[in-house]
């Protein structure tokens, strides 16, 4: 799993190195997520925010998106 976050992140800040300011994250091809992608995807959208770029993801499972919707961050992460 860290090994992921790291790729994620390392992804995110190359992007941010060459520009980007939108980035999609699309998860349609994830099976099985674990207990820690919605904080996985709160640590990514802090990074991004830091280098002023917007982040959304597609694709989540269910479980993942009832979380963010809980913690009220799918109005800001979720393109649906």
């Amino acid at each position: 799993m860290a090994d992921a976050e790291t790729a994620m992140s390392e992804a995110l800040e190359h992007a941010a190195g060459e520009g980007t300011r939108s980035v999609v994250l699309d998860f349609s091809r994830v099976s099985g997520s674990t207990a820690g992608a919605p904080a996985q995807l709160v640590k990514l959208w802090v990074l991004s925010k830091s280098h002023r770029m917007s982040l959304s993801a597609v694709g989540l499972d269910r479980r993942t998106k009832e979380i963010l919707e809980l913690t009220q961050l799918a109005g800001v992460m979720l393109s649906l």
